[in-house]
């Protein structure tokens, strides 16, 4: 095959790779930031807890937070030898919308009833993008204190 007919070749496939993405992934790097928050939940029934996330997300450059409230629902456990593994799923309500996230957590028993938390969450609706949630679960007082950090992409 002659140079010029790879290079329409690779043209036509990167030119199709594009246009069969989701309009999400065209957006671009301007529509993505980086996401630091800190959050507190309390467990409000047997697999779900709710709290407030203090963010970065909608700051005006004057130090002001953009304050979400959260909602976090287990959907699913599995006991480890050290704590356990679990899929859950947070969604984030603000001023400027929802987005929701599908999450592998794992939690490790540092004493009875209190788990180091580490979790990968993708987000999954109102957006994409990641985030990395750290902290800790204390299921004798139903309270968790935890750090995320990550990006958020919205058209």
């Amino acid at each position: 095959m002659r140079s010029s007919n790879k290079t329409n070749v690779l043209a036509a496939a990167g030119l199709a790779a594009i246009l069969t993405m989701p309009a999400s992934a065209q957006a671009g790097e301007g529509a993505c930031q980086k996401v630091f928050a800190s959050g507190e939940t309390m467990l409000t029934g047997p697999a779900s807890f709710a709290g407030v996330a203090h963010t970065n997300l909608g700051d005006s450059g004057a130090g002001d937070l953009g304050d979400r409230q959260v909602t976090v629902a287990l959907l699913g456990s599995k006991p480890t030898a050290r704590g356990m593994l679990a899929t859950t799923s947070h969604t984030f309500a603000g001023p400027d919308g929802i987005f929701t996230t599908m999450d592998n957590a794992r939690l490790v028993e540092l004493s009875p009833g209190l788990y180091l938390l580490d979790t990968q969450a993708s987000i999954t609706a109102g957006g994409w993008g990641h985030l990395s949630i750290d902290g800790l679960v204390d299921f004798r007082t139903g309270y968790a204190r935890w750090f995320a950090r990550g990006e958020l992409c919205r058209q």
